[in-house]
């Protein structure tokens, strides 16, 4: 049986090092997916992720090309 773990706004806040205000301010804005169940905000670890991609200041990776080969 697989089992998702979702994280809480704190586990989030500890694994980005930064404030729960900051994870907050993230999914009030729309920016960050969480779904509220409870009365507590959860993150699913890939929303994390695309949140992450989508503020990185890295260009995605280039497709790598084959070498040219040598006519002799």
């Amino acid at each position: 049986m697989l089992v998702r773990v979702k994280r809480t706004v704190l586990e989030q806040a500890a694994e980005w090092r930064c404030g729960k205000d900051a994870v907050l301010d993230a999914i009030r804005s729309g920016e960050l997916r969480a779904a509220k169940i409870a009365g507590r905000w959860l993150i699913e670890p890939a929303d994390a992720e695309v949140y992450e991609q989508a503020r990185t200041n890295r260009p995605p990776p280039r497709p790598r090309r084959r070498p040219r080969r040598r006519v002799l």
